[in-house]
């Protein structure tokens, strides 16, 4: 808390372009078994987040990886499900009759015409 922005990859040290941050607060954003991602703030103040504010953020942050967490395994499922796992094809074909009288989509084991 209260960390030093200019030590933090990233951080722009070029005196053309400065920032005037002063103060970083960072916590990570634990999912149910590693971190998934970590929520920085910044602020101008030096030493501006207080105790309280640094408890409202590790409080937001519980629920926040859970939720990110839970949002990238429902993105892998949805991709995994409509890809092949070996060459990475769409496993939904769509077919047209040689008659071009039906259009149908081929998913796996059923057909939907």
């Amino acid at each position: 808390m209260n960390g030093n922005p200019a030590v933090e990859p990233g951080y722009v040290n070029d005196p053309a372009r400065f920032t005037n941050l002063r103060s970083a607060l960072a916590v990570p954003l634990q999912g149910d078994a590693n971190v998934v991602a970590v929520l920085a703030l910044y602020r101008t103040g030096q030493d501006a987040f207080t105790q309280d504010q640094l408890r409202i953020v590790q409080s937001a942050g519980s629920k926040l990886g859970i939720t990110i967490e839970n949002a990238l395994k429902v993105r892998k499922a949805e991709d995994s499900a409509t890809t092949d796992s070996l060459n990475g094809a769409s496993q939904c074909a769509v077919a047209v009759s040689a008659s071009g009288s039906g259009i149908g989509a081929d998913a796996g084991d059923r057909t939907i015409r």
